[in-house]
């Protein structure tokens, strides 16, 4: 039996890993958001720490857990950038704090805890940025809700078959295009109808979980309790994606070489 134990990387050492990965990313970009690429980092990895000292994992909040796979997520999603969509430096800033929400912020369990993090964005924004929270966020199409992107609302453009990584500039066009991607659903031979309200909070949901689904080896954990639409939205999700999803079913007779099928 060994163990290996090797310390944290510097904050340096991880900034330089994170700037040579992103700069070239935002190479096509205008200049303004070409030189937001060090403070991006730099306010990344300052989130991190602030989640780390901030947030300790506890028997009640076990999964609070952070590590450097999280800041790899966020400059992973700053990648998905398409220059067609975002043109300026807040909706560049907008897409920071969308990816940093999903990482970080949709972790935490309490209202509390959430307010905490958007302070920690306030802070990082004058800090690093030179502008404030609100000024990034007047335009976000419902400030309640936070910015949302996602890769389901425009065709491909041009040769590309990718789909672009854009901004919801209209709750009112989402929740058309998910309930349309609803009816569809259920017309469907062989799956199960779904009555489904899209409410904001479950039009934000299914937005989240399309964005781990578009991801290489995305996954996802779903915590709630039973009947709060888990299934439900994944379902509608991986069909908005072009997925398949496969349940595992248990039986009477259900045994490892079962599951190992499975």
């Amino acid at each position: 039996f060994s163990m290996l134990n090797y310390t944290f990387p510097q904050d340096s050492q991880i900034q330089r890993i994170f700037e040579s990965i992103l700069t070239p990313g935002l190479s096509e970009f205008s200049d303004d958001i070409k030189q937001l690429a060090k403070p991006m980092v730099t306010a990344t990895v300052d989130l991190y720490n602030f989640m780390v000292n901030n947030f300790k994992p506890t028997p009640v909040k076990c999964h609070y857990l952070f590590n450097l796979r999280d800041i790899a997520k966020v400059i992973q999603g700053m990648l998905y950038a398409d220059v067609a969509f975002i043109d300026n430096k807040e909706s560049m800033l907008r897409l920071w704090i969308h990816e940093c929400s999903r990482v970080f912020s949709d972790r935490l369990i309490s209202y509390e805890d959430r307010d905490k993090i958007t302070s920690a964005f306030t802070d990082l924004s004058s800090q690093h940025f030179e502008t404030t929270y609100d000024e990034v966020m007047e335009a976000v199409a419902d400030k309640s809700l936070g910015p949302i992107f996602v890769d389901f609302m425009s065709e491909p453009v041009g040769d590309d078959s990718k789909k672009p990584y854009e901004e919801v500039m209209d709750i009112v066009k989402l929740r058309a295009l998910m309930e349309e991607k609803l009816d569809d659903f259920n017309m469907e031979p062989g799956f199960t109808p779904m009555e489904l309200v899209l409410f904001p909070d479950a039009m934000c949901h299914i937005a989240r979980i399309t964005r781990v689904l578009s991801q290489p080896r995305g996954n996802v954990l779903l915590l709630g309790v039973g009947g709060s639409g888990r299934q439900s939205l994944t379902r509608l999700a991986s069909y908005i994606v072009d997925y398949k999803v496969f349940q595992i079913k248990i039986t009477k007779n259900y045994r490892t070489m079962e599951f190992h099928e499975d």
